[in-house]
């Protein structure tokens, strides 16, 4: 009987049903930031879950460059990875010592520092599951701040 990790409920569950159905698969993955918004010299904090415990997720952070029209949100933005951070994808493993919660529990966290050219920049942040392919999206900000 295999069992799969339920990180909604925080407990194992049965992989297999009693009737002798085919095996219920996990939900897609899923990413989060803990925080909409960033200064620049803060670090993210990212966590992807519904991952099989012990599996690897990939992460990429994408600029979102407004296109001819100057604002973002629109049908001509690109994604780009044209600033500091936004390079190269890093693999973190569930549960190795990589992931910052360090537990084989189907929750993978990364951190990704926000440089100072994220100012008052868009970005997209990609977890993809490395087993199933499935990819899941988070948008945040360095958004300018108001000062009174």
């Amino acid at each position: 009987m295999a069992m799969i990790y339920d990180p909604a409920t925080g407990t194992y569950i049965d992989d297999a049903t009693t009737s002798g159905a085919a095996p219920s698969s996990p939900a897609n993955i899923s990413v989060s930031t803990d925080q909409m918004d960033y200064a620049p010299g803060s670090t993210a904090i990212f966590s992807a879950t519904n991952v099989a415990v012990g599996g690897t997720v990939e992460f990429s952070v994408a600029h979102v460059n407004a296109g001819a029209d100057g604002i973002v949100g629109t049908a001509d933005d690109q994604l780009t990875h044209d600033l500091t951070g936004t390079t190269a994808p890093w693999s973190i493993t569930d549960g190795s010592a990589q992931d910052l919660d360090g537990a084989a529990n189907g929750i993978v966290q990364t951190s990704w520092y926000v440089n100072q050219d994220a100012l008052n920049q868009a970005f997209v942040l990609s977890a993809t599951d490395a087993a199933t392919g499935t990819v899941a999206t988070a948008s945040f900000t360095d958004a300018p701040t108001n000062n009174p």
